[in-house]
């Protein structure tokens, strides 16, 4: 319902900029009411991912040809920021980061950030290798139980904090949604960074992700391909043993997308196991070659859907995992979601 009441507000934004300005312009109220009804279908298609992308375009090009000022009214409260934390959902609607979407207008990323702690001080430090607007930070729950703060957060030349303090990491693990954060777009060559403190002497590879935009990426689907639905991907269950490692293979029987990897974290020593890589057809998914906890990845995270590359029929999604453990292996086991893609000459 939250969902369809911001497609309206959408919709009805549009359509009441279109109206004002028509009057603006001295038009009759017939001119006002004909501007408005196509800004709201102008809204409507821009705002429904249920629509092909062809059939959208052409009817988009037509209201842009004959109400000029509607088409504005629409495309600008999307461009304008206003609805820049909103985005499509699987119904057509909107609804915020953080709501439960993965069809978002970037692709969706990981930027992890590894440090070791000395005299129970360190410092975290993200590179974006290309423009990156981060909207959640997180610190994987095995990190998070220690005694360890953060503060000093700082996105490029501005501070996070709207004062002094010290942060628990605790209240930034993966099972919080306290890590939600606007963070400004950071540019090439810019950081975003943090410090570290509380944490014992000597913690090894102390860990902290970000999630956001790759802004400079548009989210692009093969020409004339459709997102249909979910569907589940089961991997077997794996044995990682101790000091060791292990890969899962998914062999997908459609084109898809993968979403969301979950992993079973109630299996024992769960925080030993590290997710060193993700591999979709050959092509890395991770931005840096950085391992990362594998609570991240948890049944139970927060804010963790993600876009990765389209897995065609016949190729393989490859999950690298290690155990840190040094007597006992870990088990791995979850599943992962997925949205079948249906490009041009699929029959199904």
């Amino acid at each position: 319902m939250a969902a369809r009441v911001i497609q309206l507000r959408l919709r009805n934004t549009a359509a009441a900029n279109a109206r004002a300005a028509v009057a603006a312009a001295g038009g009759s109220p017939a001119a006002q009411q004909t501007s408005a009804n196509a800004a709201a279908a102008a809204a409507d298609l821009m705002s429904d991912p249920s629509v092909p992308s062809a059939d959208a375009a052409t009817k988009l090009q037509t209201i842009a040809q004959n109400h000029p000022i509607a088409f504005q009214s629409a495309s600008q409260l999307l461009v304008s920021g206003i609805f820049s934390k909103w985005e499509a959902d699987d119904g057509g609607a909107m609804n915020p980061v953080g709501g439960p979407t993965r069809r978002k207008p970037y692709p969706v990323k990981i930027l992890p950030a590894l440090c070791t702690i000395a005299n129970t001080a360190g410092s975290l430090t993200w590179s974006p290798q290309e423009e990156f607007e981060a909207f959640r930070l997180c610190i994987p729950s095995g990190q998070a139980s220690l005694p360890a703060f953060i503060q000093q957060l700082q996105a490029g030349d501005r501070m996070m904090q709207a004062q002094s303090g010290r942060i628990p990491a605790a209240c930034l693990s993966e099972k919080s949604d306290l890590g939600r954060i606007d963070f400004p777009p950071i540019k090439l060559g810019e950081t975003i960074s943090c410090a570290v403190s509380g944490a014992p002497s000597g913690t090894p590879e102390f860990c902290a992700v970000l999630l956001g935009y790759a802004k400079g990426k548009p989210r692009k689907m093969p020409d004339g391909a459709e997102l249909l639905y979910e569907r589940v991907e089961p991997f077997d269950v794996t044995s990682v043993p101790s000091l060791g490692t292990a890969t899962i293979t998914l062999q997908p029987q459609r084109n898809i997308i993968m979403r969301r990897l979950g992993l079973d974290d109630t299996v024992a020593n769960f925080a030993n196991l590290f997710v060193t890589f993700i591999n979709v057809q050959d092509d890395p998914q991770f931005v840096s070659g950085v391992e990362i906890p594998a609570q991240l990845f948890s049944e139970l995270a927060q804010d963790d859907w993600l876009d990765f590359d389209m897995c065609q029929l016949g190729g393989q999604i490859t999950i690298g995992l290690r155990n840190s453990h040094t007597s006992l292996a870990v088990t791995a086991q979850g599943m992962a979601l997925a949205d079948l893609v249906r490009l041009p000459g699929d029959s199904r």
